[in-house]
């Protein structure tokens, strides 16, 4: 098996009233070479809504929280920069 594995799942069907959802997830699973087990994660992605004349939708699900995460890390990096340049002297 890769290093890196990024696989996208189709889920079981949901019945809905008379819509049919399908949601969709992506798993990315990260092994070492010769060390046991690793990591996996797993995230919603989109959710396919069917309904009963044909129509098709494919409603992506947006990760708010990763966006937050990176957003945090982005501002505390910042935040310790300008503190080193502040105490520089």
């Amino acid at each position: 098996m890769p290093l890196l594995h990024i696989e996208t799942h189709a889920g079981a069907p949901i019945q809905a009233g008379s819509l049919r959802l399908t949601p969709f997830a992506r798993s990315v699973i990260l092994r070492f070479p010769n060390f046991p087990g690793g990591l996996i994660w797993n995230r919603p992605t989109a959710l396919l809504v069917q309904s009963p004349d044909g129509d098709e939708k494919l409603l992506p699900i947006h990760d708010t929280t990763r966006r937050r995460q990176f957003a945090l890390l982005g501002a505390s990096l910042a935040a310790g920069l300008f503190i080193r340049l502040l105490f520089k002297k």
